[in-house]
């Protein structure tokens, strides 16, 4: 193409456009998507290990790259990074419940070049009935035989969940 020819290329190109040309792969093609967005586990059980799952894809165009960050001892996820050009990533959750009670809260943050999000969990540790007594001992001291002594005390649940059923003996 001789230089003529390409100054009436640049000039067509500027004034009219150029229907042929297309651009492509930009960064603002990708966008993020997740789901769920949470999982309840509801009640479980201390000192177990529980799982879950959640996909992240690319619902845009181009490659989209993601990683996973969690800041707990008791939350892992697998895999913690990777890429989606539109198949779904499946990321496995898991908590461990060892040493924990009550109700718990964990996020998962997902930062990536397609915009961020976090995965929630909840999950809560009944600690069920807790027998509790005051005064835990009584010292009658020096007593006659054939006396009739007496002491009170008292009894509570200060666990949660269940009634607390007891039953009271006399041994001798």
């Amino acid at each position: 193409i001789n230089e003529q020819c390409m100054r009436w290329c640049y000039y067509e190109t500027n004034l009219f456009g150029d229907p042929s040309l297309e651009i492509r792969g930009t960064e603002t093609d990708m966008e993020l998507s997740y789901s769920p967005a949470g999982y309840n586990f509801g009640n479980v059980d201390e000192g177990e290990t529980y799982q879950t799952t959640f996909e992240i894809w690319n619902a845009g165009t181009g490659t989209l790259t993601w990683t996973l960050q969690e800041n707990y001892d008791w939350l892992t996820c697998n895999p913690t990074t990777g890429s989606s050009t539109g198949e779904h990533d499946t990321v496995t959750v898991t908590i461990d419940t060892t040493g924990m009670s009550g109700a718990n809260t964990g996020y998962v943050f997902i930062s990536s070049n397609g915009g961020s999000g976090a995965f929630i969990v909840h999950f809560y540790i009944p600690s069920g009935p807790i027998l509790s007594y005051t005064p835990t001992s009584h010292d009658f001291g020096n007593v006659d035989e054939g006396q009739i002594y007496q002491t009170t005390f008292e009894i509570q649940n200060i666990g949660d969940g269940e009634p607390l059923n007891y039953t009271l003996s006399d041994y001798y």
